[in-house]
């Protein structure tokens, strides 16, 4: 969910950028601040967000809050939870980069993770979306028919994004990966 969410502010902020709404000299302020906005209202409900239960254990030593906050995590009583903390302390042995990648355990998912976004850096998706009013500029669109094809670019991408967050759900990710 999080790259559905990321790619629904990806056109917001297009669609709040076209030359008619916030995307001109005497309004841009606005479209730029409007993450400011976002960030106040985000701040009250920092509060509502639980505390992480393996922070309390294992670095605050709160067994007993952590406990509890893990419990509401879970919708389960203490009793039914109380062995996945325990099982912390056993293995909250410190890791670094160096054992991560010397971790046989870990090598696979590592080179794979690494291809995969190899891969994607390779595609030029990112050049094209950073670049694509440009592109439509020179193929002859003026500026707002531009803005608008950046647009429908990302209405584009979007939607693709919410396919395959389906197809990923249903087919599970290997299966994609493969293809």
């Amino acid at each position: 969910m999080f790259t559905v969410g990321l790619n629904f502010g990806v056109v917001l902020s297009q669609f709040l950028g076209l030359g008619n709404i916030l995307g001109n000299e005497s309004s841009w302020h606005y479209l730029f601040s409007l993450y400011g906005g976002l960030v106040l209202l985000a701040l009250p409900t920092l509060k509502c967000i639980p505390e992480s239960p393996k922070y309390l254990y294992t670095v605050r030593n709160e067994h007993s809050k952590a406990l509890s906050e893990l419990s509401n995590l879970r919708g389960m009583p203490i009793s039914d939870i109380s062995w996945e903390l325990e099982n912390l302390l056993v293995s909250s042995e410190r890791w670094t980069l160096r054992k991560v990648i010397n971790e046989p355990s870990s090598r696979k998912a590592i080179i794979i993770t690494c291809i995969i976004m190899l891969g994607q850096q390779l595609s030029g998706i990112n050049a094209v979306f950073y670049y694509s009013t440009s592109i439509f500029r020179n193929a002859g669109m003026s500026t707002a028919g531009a803005q608008y094809g950046n647009l429908g670019a990302g209405v584009i991408n979007f939607i693709v994004t919410i396919l395959s967050t389906t197809f990923i759900d249903n087919f599970g990710r290997k299966n994609i990966a493969i293809i």
